[in-house]
């Protein structure tokens, strides 16, 4: 399950960048019916192993409060990312900065899997 988390959570970022990219070259991402399901599934699928992994990790060390600020940041990225992708028709700069929390959040993300420090 471990590595299915990370295969979905590699594809999340490289959906960020696919949808990102456009936007801060000041070109209006395009969003087809099929990419938006796409989108869809890979989060729920990452949140639904992260979920998993998480019920396993606590039946084992107990509560792990790095986890659980994944979870709040994956949250503050896809909301980010939803706002960003919705508002680049009436600014870009607003698309761009939701992009840019969104990439600090996944950032951040991405550095609490990889240290997993002791909040």
């Amino acid at each position: 399950m471990k590595h299915l988390h990370m295969l979905v959570a590699v594809v999340t970022i490289l959906l960020y960048l696919y949808q990102a990219v456009p936007i801060f070259t000041g070109k209006k991402a395009k969003r087809s019916p099929v990419f938006s399901g796409m989108t869809h599934l890979v989060y729920t699928v990452l949140m639904l192993t992260g979920l998993w992994l998480f019920w396993q990790l606590y039946q084992v060390a107990g509560m792990q409060h790095w986890a659980i600020a994944k979870l709040v940041l994956l949250i503050v990225a896809v909301s980010a990312n939803i706002k960003a992708l919705r508002n680049q028709d009436l600014s870009f700069s607003q698309a761009k900065a939701g992009m840019l929390i969104a990439g600090v959040a996944y950032a951040g993300s991405v550095f609490l899997a990889v240290t997993k420090p002791m909040l």
